[in-house]
């Protein structure tokens, strides 16, 4: 199920033409993992399945309100054939929601100026796991994915990232690359 709140609509439909305008020739799935409750997990497992059976070697999975601020997702895409997965940001941009407004109103073309403040809170170092990751899609379903009991807000992505660590061996992070967090309302946290 579409996750529905307005923020996120927006978000999603402006890094679909963000994706489109830096990666054209990318297969961009937009899964929800069947009916029911939003399941994140279940969401990120049902998408790399279908990569996967679209013949994709690498998937990057990525929440629909995040980017990397200096993109290098092809070279991510490159490494993750050899390397055990990839992180390609290192600290968190979380926008409040005027510098996100004004970043909508943007089109995210080659020259995009990007406004990073004010943050809800300061950076912050993100979670291998969440957010955005690159990883061989063997690679995925050989750690047996996200783990779908967790519900609600959070959690999810660590617990993906302790296992990916120890099945894979340890992630490659792009600590000198900042991932954007646009503003969406938080809503309800389980």
């Amino acid at each position: 199920k579409d996750r529905g709140d307005e923020d996120r609509q927006r978000s999603k439909a402006w890094l679909t033409e963000w994706y489109g305008e830096r990666h054209p020739t990318w297969d961009l799935i937009h899964a929800d993992g069947g009916g029911g409750e939003w399941n994140k997990p279940t969401a990120i497992n049902y998408g790399v399945k279908l990569a996967k059976a679209m013949g994709a070697d690498v998937v990057v999975v990525s929440d629909t309100d995040v980017f990397p601020l200096t993109d290098r997702l092809k070279t991510a895409a490159s490494q993750a054939l050899v390397a055990p997965w990839i992180v390609p940001h290192g600290r968190v941009l979380r926008l409040r929601p005027e510098p996100t407004a004004e970043l909508l109103k943007r089109r995210p073309g080659p020259r995009l100026k990007v406004p990073t403040s004010p943050l809800v809170r300061g950076s912050y170092r993100g979670m291998a796991g969440g957010g955005l990751f690159v990883i061989r899609t063997d690679s995925f379903l050989a750690t047996g994915g996200f783990d779908p009991r967790f519900t609600g807000w959070g959690a999810e992505d660590s617990a993906f990232g302790v296992c990916a660590d120890a099945i894979l061996g340890p992630h490659l992070r792009y600590e000198h690359i900042p991932l954007v967090h646009m503003y969406h309302d938080p809503g309800l946290r389980e």
